[in-house]
């Protein structure tokens, strides 16, 4: 190994030795985005018995539970489709899993972007097999990464701001965090979003997949993660913001793309030469925005391809099911 690698890594390492050495509440890298060390860390709430799991406050404002314990599986679907074929391509990718590991048992919440799994039956270690099955269900690759990087999983317990009407203050952590004119609001936010948050569940139990186990050691997560979600409670659930599916299907942008195929010019988009340029300034910023990210190359062009005939297979699969 490079000497100079070796000098850096050694007080990294010390420095993780150390860390592990600390019950786990105590512990600092679960409570930061390991991407960006100079962010402040999250505010403990609470910790939940045996300090096995904790809620914290999160920079987005809402509450989140963090466990190196109880696995959670999130799984966003793509807004530009119908969530009905989505969710029921997960649902049997979870019933094939269990299926095939008997034993395990999970349950399936809705969320309003997806799905989210929570294993009940023993500790689900962050290993090949938690990669499988994120595999198995269509769980969000960040997530999953996240996970491996935090050496935990997290699962958020509150609404997102924005979907009750609060706009949270932008985190700059290349500027020490808040702007000094959002900082001294920062309480009266919180206060507001609290109140505001309390009409909403965070998801719904769809389905229990597998023998109905629950591990005594895992219950008390179970409880407080289906009690601060509101599971049961006769409330509606979140929605999406619009901000949150504002702008056009990226395979309509895509068609439009081949229609008018232009190039990028010193870092601008341009329309090819027999299309006015009026076309292009009449275009909504989201079009302009998706047509930029299209033309880095074909292998976007590609991806979206792909990802409309697997939504497309998806939905005719389905649709055949219900029949």
């Amino acid at each position: 190994m490079n000497e100079e690698v070796l000098k850096t890594e050694q007080p990294h390492r010390a420095d993780e030795e150390n860390e592990n050495a600390l019950p786990w509440a105590k512990r600092s890298g679960w409570r930061k985005r390991p991407m960006y060390k100079g962010w402040e860390l999250e505010e403990i709430l609470a910790t939940v018995e045996g300090d096995r799991a904790a809620v914290t406050r999160s920079h987005s404002g809402y509450r989140v539970v963090n466990t190196p314990d109880v696995g959670f599986v999130d799984i966003d679907f793509n807004t530009d489709y119908d969530p009905l074929p989505q969710q029921e391509e997960s649902l049997a990718g979870l019933r094939r899993w269990v299926a095939g590991h008997t034993g395990q048992n999970w349950r399936m919440y809705k969320t309003a972007g997806g799905l989210r799994a929570m294993r009940t039956d023993a500790c689900q270690p962050l290993d090949d097999d938690f990669d499988a099955i994120c595999k198995e269900v269509g769980a969000d690759d960040y997530y999953r990464e996240l996970c491996h990087k935090q050496k935990m999983f997290r699962a958020r317990l509150t609404p997102k701001p924005i979907r009750c009407g609060i706009v949270w203050p932008r985190w700059n952590h290349y500027d020490g965090g808040w702007s000094d004119f959002d900082r001294p609001r920062i309480p009266e936010i919180i206060q507001a979003y609290e109140l505001l948050a309390k009409a909403y569940k965070t998801c719904e139990l769809v389905e229990v997949i597998g023998a109905g186990e629950i591990h005594p050691d895992l219950k008390p997560v179970m409880e407080l993660h289906d009690s601060a979600c509101k599971v049961f409670d006769d409330v509606p659930l979140e929605e999406l913001c619009h901000t949150e599916t504002a702008g056009p299907r990226l395979i309509d942008v895509l068609n439009f793309h081949v229609a008018f195929r232009g190039s990028t010019v010193d870092g601008v988009f341009r329309p090819c030469q027999h299309t006015p340029d009026r076309i292009w300034a009449v275009l909504g910023w989201e079009v302009q925005c998706a047509l930029k990210n299209l033309d880095r190359g074909g292998e976007a062009c590609r991806e979206v391809q792909a990802e409309d005939r697997r939504q497309r297979e998806l939905a005719a699969k389905w649709a055949q099911r219900h029949e």
